[in-house]
């Protein structure tokens, strides 16, 4: 009988949950492989709605955890290497899965590279100019064993960073899995926060390095152009960055009437209300990734996204203020720009959780631990 290897999947936020999520439950289904799931970041925080929850509802077990205070990342980081480190031996883990770019990734990954583990890594070549995110995730592809990009241009980055071309498989974003399996009425969902179809926009702001005036600004300058949007808007807010205090203190005087402010929302919630929205306004990566999918608009507020290859529902606006926003909402809404919803979305098709989880199977399958370690740098 051959014995499992053991795969630890690691996810700190909601939205990479949702990109390892499909993978994961193909990989349960695996001969060879035996998945483990370690849980930290944001997921362990009330404040952030205490989203492991989910995860066990999803009927998902958490096998290790690791709970932070998302106020010191320093701190946190040094805290999830540690535990890192503890997760893999305890579980003597064989392979790492990682997703992205947040600091909770890279504490994983180091610790996987000083045990010699090899690291499958998703969404790499991605990029987010300025950001301390774009270095955290280009670490982790030098770290990592294998890639699963997102797009054919984040492929073609990895490989400019000297990886073997053996080593990288464009598979499109696991993002896009869950919408092509959704009910895309989403009624119940419209109906519990009284709302209807196209008569609500989002604003989805996350903190930023670029914008001039800092992130107060930026928060200020969204509200006041949505001042004019005549029609309810939903206020999610900003994930644990540094400076997202800035962001949610421009929030807290807002008019409740007229805006849904939610701390997180569940992921299905939130797509349904995606789906059902005017436009997105903000610099959330779901703007760039899934909306194209759900025919939205997106008007991209900054720099935050700055780098990333664009769908054509993605309208820029890169010097923030009033009066661009209000510009940007009279091109969303003409009948010229609602055409370009229809076209294809450069992330993919929604089957890529398969296709990742059998390219692990069979890599798995095929090489030894020395042969995926044993890296080259290719000019």
């Amino acid at each position: 009988m051959t014995t499992k290897k053991t795969l630890l999947f690691v996810t700190g936020t909601r939205s990479d949950f949702a990109t390892i999520k499909g993978i994961y439950k193909y990989i349960e289904m695996a001969k060879n492989i035996q998945p483990r799931l370690f849980v930290t970041g944001m997921h362990t925080r009330a404040r952030h709605g205490s989203t492991y929850k989910e995860i066990l509802s999803d009927g998902i077990s958490i096998d290790f955890m690791c709970r932070v205070r998302c106020q010191n990342l320093q701190d946190d980081f040094e805290k999830q290497i540690y535990a890192a480190n503890n997760a893999l031996k305890k579980f003597k883990v064989d392979y790492l899965i990682l997703c992205g770019d947040r600091p909770e990734m890279l504490a994983a990954g180091v610790s996987a590279l000083m045990q010699r583990i090899p690291i499958f890594h998703i969404h790499g070549g991605d990029v987010s100019f300025g950001m301390t995110d774009d270095s955290i995730r280009h670490a982790i592809t030098k770290i990592s064993a294998i890639h699963f990009t997102a797009s054919s241009l984040s492929a073609k980055r990895v490989l400019k960073m000297g990886e073997e071309k053996w080593r990288v498989f464009c598979t499109g974003s696991p993002d896009l899995d869950e919408i092509s399996k959704m009910d895309h009425n989403g009624k119940s969902t419209l109906e519990k926060y009284s709302l209807r179809a196209k008569d609500y926009c989002i604003l989805l702001l996350h903190p930023e390095h670029l914008i001039k005036g800092g992130n107060k600004a930026l928060a200020k300058h969204a509200v006041g152009a949505l001042e004019k949007y005549g029609k309810k808007i939903i206020l999610i807010y900003p994930n644990n960055d540094p400076y997202a205090d800035l962001i949610v203190e421009a929030y807290s005087r807002l008019d409740k009437k007229k805006y849904l402010h939610f701390k997180t929302l569940p992921r299905q919630e939130y797509l349904h209300m995606l789906k059902h929205a005017e436009f997105l306004a903000g610099n959330s990566s779901s703007g760039i990734i899934e909306a194209q999918t759900l025919r939205v608009p997106v008007l991209n507020l900054g720099h935050r996204q700055d780098g990333r290859q664009r769908n054509l529902n993605v309208i820029d606006v890169p010097d923030v203020s009033k009066y661009t926003i209000l510009s940007a909402m009279r091109v969303a809404s003409s009948s010229d720009f609602q055409r370009k919803l229809t076209s294809r979305n450069v992330y993919g098709s929604g089957n890529s959780s398969r296709s990742i989880a059998e390219l692990i199977k069979r890599i798995v399958g095929e090489y030894s631990t020395r042969d995926l370690l044993y890296k080259k740098f290719v000019l």
